[in-house]
């Protein structure tokens, strides 16, 4: 249902929709459009602020027990909105920190931050919170649909409840246009469309209205920014400042001086004050207009004397005159004679003369290479004399003029601080003069920018260093990269520069070690279009300060090399190998958005093979694309937080290696799946190390003799971090044919190693380091020969795709869930790809995953304290042949015996059997085949209550097991053996050469030798005379017999007798 707010005003428009509130109950849920889009937010303000002071004596209908007001006209995602609300609501800081652990998981994820939906945990609180109270829900809605708030935990607004909302679309920017049909047609959940004009018929706004609604929109600015201490009528002016750059070169797209707004508002002095940059930064992102420009037109041609706007449409040319506020003037013409370039007010502070041709287009719009500027249509000739009285005079803006360089008409005007010029030419005057001293007003300039004008004089070193309080340099078209040379020593002020697209290159020359040795202010620079630039600026990391660099369309680049000539404090690199963004004042922390940068069509050549960026500690945003020689890039050190190959690094389709150590913050990589430019196929080497407070060392690559087609080198401080590598993984071996042709060593831990600069370190030295940290000094001899206490050395070797997992592993517990086949994690990693473990030194209590084990062959587990079961669950193991435990405290078993699905080809590869100081360990694994074909060697110590190494599974019953390669069994301090197998259990071991046992006083069987060749020697045995008399035997017809193996070799050593009392007195 639609229905009409009349008037202009704030309050009786909140007035009209208050009474709809009360006198339309069944309507629940109120949409307004504002008048034509605009001034919907101070209204909706407005509301809040009534309905949250409305006193005991207010009518029923609009007293509510909670008043939310959310604003989300910076649209982030759902979450966001839901973080806002839970905000509004004040939830308690358990249910806050949610939001930041679930944000955390999906960094992990990958997940886009606008793509991240509600929680539905949090929705429940939410709905609990407000299902028992009548509320009133003000909701503004940056996003470009509807939303259906019960998703969120809002209760749903129905007949029966008395609830309400009144909400509308609001984006951070300032919109007037006539839509208002379009956008009551696509609302869904809305019971009632209100909206306003600014024209009706005859009748419109008039200029008191209109700059209430400006300041109305001001205050709501000023409301998101309270830290700032912003001035509502600051604001208001720079809200009527930018919608009358909109209103003038809006048509003009070639033009881009709209995007200098920002510089606008501080040097024509609306933004003033100790934060003008923290303000004109926050105002940048929230003041811009988007406006249908026939109703913008009719509306600012009533608002005198704010605006005053005069038109003049010829067949050939149109001409517009527009002045505001009686200071900022712009006159733009498609005419060579132009009036009113004489009537320029002397309280003019802004001055915007945009002069162009019918289908004039900007020189770079034409083609690669400018043309030269003597071959164009002869501009307007300003006169001499137009700026003779305009002392306030502190922007000024001319494109497509022509006036004398030697004596130029704003030659008076010292206090000037922009000074913006556009393809203007030179136009000899009478008057000449060249004195120093008549240029005085380069002393107050704060901003130049010269687009396509060969001005040599100004560009001059006198004339620059003249420029004592420059902040901004701007050189457009003009001059090359090697200009940068000219200004050593001058402009100490400056902290932006931007040489582009240069039309005129000069010839190589020795770059200067000190061109920024007196730049400790920089922060921006932009040598974007420099084709013939083969090096980096040396020393640019004497620009202690920059944090913004962008070489876009620099296709000459052979190399950046970071280390000695990049800043630690970059925040912010690009290099586009199609071009340079147009009409883009670059802002700090900010790369140009998608829509300003040229399409990638038409693949350049760009020459860049290899970038480092190794020590930009700070980095955070990346922008590289349409590389296609680019080999290796190196992001070590920096702070990249997210590695994103389909949005940061894009079009590099012969990047062979990838270097990532140092990277604390790195929390995922998203890979590019989908698109023909995807990386996978390429990519040959990936090293990634987020330990913090490390040095770090590229690994050799040569450490073996096979030639693998992908080697990924990680030592991960998170866990999660793992789920980034199996996307290059599974696309390695998919596109290239086996698993074999991929080679891992992963490491998860956060313990430091610092290595020695430039040293290479072989991967399996390092795990190496790190397992050895702490020596084996805990066992000691309990029997009188010393062989005894001899134990396998563990294994040393890291397999070709090896995991290790260590001390603060952080993220690991959620890791080691189980298996989850839509969540590619370390646990997934390690069941389908690994072929060796390293568990060592974790304290958490998570057992390995769920998973089936396909190519494990290496298992080594040692001082996990906490550890229960180290596979429970689990299937697979075909592959496995060696099993090294040590120093598992509280393990009850290395297998467990149910909810494990086993094949009977499982551990059929088991060789090696290694256990040592698991004193709960009551069983190993359980036996469901008849037999283990080559296991080996059997070597247990120190397990005080083991009872049975290997246990029947009720499954897979099976009377006879027989172990026909079981060559050695040492067994060593088991008070609580019965024997190998339980008694259910038949154990054959015909291969049998070596049998030693000490402190086994339990033991009562030892294996059957069935099947054992009439010429084989018999098998050793050291055991204590005491066991050996205990032993059970069947008989020789069932081959278990003590003649069966050599007289028995009996310790010295033999039980101490205990005390018989007490000894205490």
């Amino acid at each position: 249902m639609d229905m009409e707010i009349f008037g202009w005003d704030i309050d009786e428009a909140k007035e009209q929709i208050l009474e709809f509130v009360k006198g339309r109950p069944e309507k629940k849920i109120i949409y307004f459009h504002g008048w034509d889009g605009f001034g919907a937010s101070p209204v909706l303000n407005s509301i809040a602020n009534e309905l949250s002071s409305r006193k005991m004596d207010a009518p029923q209908e609009l007293c509510f027990d909670k008043v939310l007001y959310i604003d989300c006209s910076e649209w982030k995602s759902r979450r966001e909105m839901q973080r806002a609300i839970a905000e509004e609501l004040k939830l308690d800081r358990g249910t806050m920190a949610m939001f930041d652990n679930q944000d955390e998981e999906d960094d992990f994820n990958g997940l886009d931050k606008d793509s991240r939906d509600v929680i539905a945990s949090i929705a429940t609180e939410i709905d609990r919170t407000l299902r028992d109270c009548k509320f009133m829900m003000i909701f503004l809605n940056g996003s470009d649909n509807e939303v259906d708030v019960t998703r969120f935990g809002i209760p749903q607004m129905t007949e029966f409840r008395n609830n309400k909302m009144i909400w509308t679309f609001k984006r951070r920017l300032l919109t007037i246009h006539s839509r208002s049909s379009e956008t009551a047609a696509k609302l869904r959940y809305s019971h009632l469309f209100l909206s306003a004009a600014l024209v009706y018929g005859e009748y419109q706004i008039r200029e008191p209205e209109f700059c209430a609604l400006v300041h109305g929109e001001a205050t709501t600015i000023v409301a998101r920014h309270q830290m700032l201490d912003m001035d509502t009528t600051m604001v208001t002016e720079c809200c009527l400042f930018e919608l009358s750059l909109h209103y003038n070169f809006h048509s003009i797209t070639r033009l881009g001086w709209a995007a200098h707004s920002s510089n606008y508002w501080i040097c024509a002095g609306i933004i003033e004050g100790n934060k003008e940059m923290e303000i004109r930064n926050a105002l940048h992102g929230e003041i811009r207009w988007e406006c249908d420009a026939p109703l913008l037109h009719r509306v600012l041609q009533e608002l005198n004397p704010t605006f005053s706007v005069k038109k003049i449409t010829k067949p050939l040319a149109v001409s517009t005159r527009c002045l505001v506020k009686d200071r900022w003037i712009w006159i733009t013409s498609q005419e060579h004679e132009v009036d009113g370039m004489q009537d320029i007010p002397v309280r003019a502070s802004s001055v915007f003369l945009a002069l162009e041709r019918p289908g004039h287009l900007q020189p770079s719009e034409r083609s690669d290479y400018p043309p030269a500027l003597e071959g164009q249509d002869c501009p307007a000739v300003l006169p001499s004399d137009m700026f003779k009285y305009s002392r306030s005079l502190a922007v000024l803006v001319l494109s497509y003029c022509a006036f004398s360089f030697a004596s130029p008409p704003f030659l008076m005007c010292n206090s000037l601080r922009f000074l913006g010029l556009d393809n203007c030419k030179h136009k000899p005057s009478e008057q000449y003069c060249d004195t120093d001293a008549e240029w005085t007003f380069l002393l107050s300039l704060w901003v130049l920018e010269i687009r396509y004008t060969e001005w040599d004089e100004i560009l001059s070193r006198e004339k620059m260093d003249l420029m004592s309080n420059l902040k901004e340099l701007n050189i457009e078209g003009v001059r090359s990269w090697q200009y940068i040379n000219q200004l050593r020593k001058i402009l100490p002020h400056l902290y932006r520069l931007r040489i582009t697209n240069p039309r005129i290159y000069q010839a190589e020359t020795t770059d200067a070690d000190d061109s920024f040795m007196d730049k400790g202010k920089l922060q921006i620079l932009d040598l974007s279009g420099n084709r013939e630039m083969k090096v980096v600026p040396s020393r640019l990391s004497k620009a202690s300060n920059l944090q913004v660099l962008l070489l876009d369309g620099c296709l000459g680049l052979e190399c950046v090399i970071a280390p000695h000539t990049l800043p630690s404090s970059l925040i912010s690199f690009s290099l586009d190998g199609y071009g340079a963004a147009s009409h883009w004042t670059p802002a700090i922390n900010l790369l140009p958005p998608e829509n300003l940068r040229p399409s990638s069509t038409g693949q350049k050549d760009a020459k860049i093979s290899r970038i480092c960026l190794e020590g930009c500690t700070s980095l955070e945003n990346l922008f590289l694309r349409g590389l296609p020689n680019l080999v290796e890039l190196d992001l070590s050190g920096t702070g990249i937080k997210i590695l994103d190959f389909t949005t940061m690094v894009m079009q590099v389709t012969c990047l062979r290696r990838l270097f990532l150590l140092g990277c604390e913050r790195l929390v995922a990589i998203r890979w590019d799946q989908k698109s023909r430019y995807a990386i996978h196929p390429q990519l040959e080497l990936l090293c990634i190390d987020t330990r913090a407070g490390t040095g770090y060392s590229r690994p050799s690559i040569n450490h073996t003799k096979k030639s693998f087609r992908l080697q990924i080198h990680a030592i991960l401080s998170d866990a999660r971090l793992a789920r980034s590598l199996w996307p290059a993984i599974i696309g390695c071996y998919r596109s290239k044919g086996s698993l074999v042709d991929v080679y891992f060593n992963i490491l998860v831990t956060s313990m430091p190693i610092v290595y020695s600069s430039g040293e290479d370190v072989q991967p399996e030295a390092t795990h190496r380091m790190l397992a050895e940290a702490k020596q084996y000094d805990d066992v000691h001899a309990t029997a009188g020969d010393a062989p005894m206490q001899d134990f396998p050395q563990a294994p040393t070797t890291d397999l070709n795709r090896h995991v290790g997992i260590s001390q603060g592993s952080r993220g690991l517990e959620s890791e080691l869930l189980g298996y989850f086949s839509a969540r590619n994690n370390l646990a997934l990693l390690m069941g389908r790809c690994a072929d060796s473990l390293h568990l060592h030194d974790i304290s958490t209590s998570a057992n390995m995953p769920m998973n089936k084990w396909d190519y494990l062959r290496q298992c080594r587990v040692e001082r996990c304290p906490k550890l229960d079961t180290v596979f429970p669950g689990t299937y697979g193991f075909e592959a496995l042949e060696t099993i090294w435990a040590s120093d598992l405290l509280m393990a009850c078993c290395i297998w467990s015996k149910r909810g494990s699905y086993h094949h009977y080809s499982s551990f059929g590869e088991l060789q090696h059997l290694n256990l040592r100081a698991c004193p709960r360990l009551r069983f190993v694994l359980p036996v469901w085949a008849s037999s283990l074909p080559r296991l080996e060697t059997l070597h247990i110590i120190n397990c005080m209550d083991l009872r049975h190494v290997f246990m029947l599974d009720e499954e897979h019953p099976e009377a006879r097991v027989t172990f026909p390669n079981l060559t050695t069994i040492h067994l060593h301090n088991l008070p609580m053996l019965r024997q190998i197998c339980e008694a259910q259990m038949l154990m054959l071991a015909p291969a049998l050469m070596t049998i030693k046992i000490r402190g086994c006083w339990g033991l009562r069987r030892l294996p059957s030798m069935e099947g054992r060749g009439i010429h084989m020697e018999k098998p050793t045995v050291e055991i204590e005379k005491d066991v050996w008399d205990a032993l059970k035997w069947d008989g020789l017809e069932a081959s278990h017999h003590p003649s069966l193996f050599v007289e028995p070799r009996h310790s010295c050593y033999y039980k101490k007798k205990s005390l018989r009392g007490s000894v205490l007195r």
